[in-house]
């Protein structure tokens, strides 16, 4: 029981498998690279859809 650790432990516990991995050896570190580059994606997409549909600046004329 002394060498098992808690569920809560899991993630910010290194694991010598993952010493080379982008977020470093913890789950922890792996989630947090992997939220960064998806926030980068999602800005990406939104600029990317700003530009294909322009927003309606209200200069139309009314009839």
């Amino acid at each position: 029981m002394a060498g098992q650790r808690g569920a809560l432990a899991l993630p910010f516990t290194a694991d010598p498998a993952l010493g080379g991995a982008w977020g470093g050896p913890t789950l922890v570190g792996a989630w947090a690279v992997h939220a960064g580059l998806e926030m980068v994606m999602r800005a990406v997409c939104v600029l990317g859809l700003r530009l294909i549909y322009p927003r309606a600046t209200g200069t139309a004329r009314r009839r």
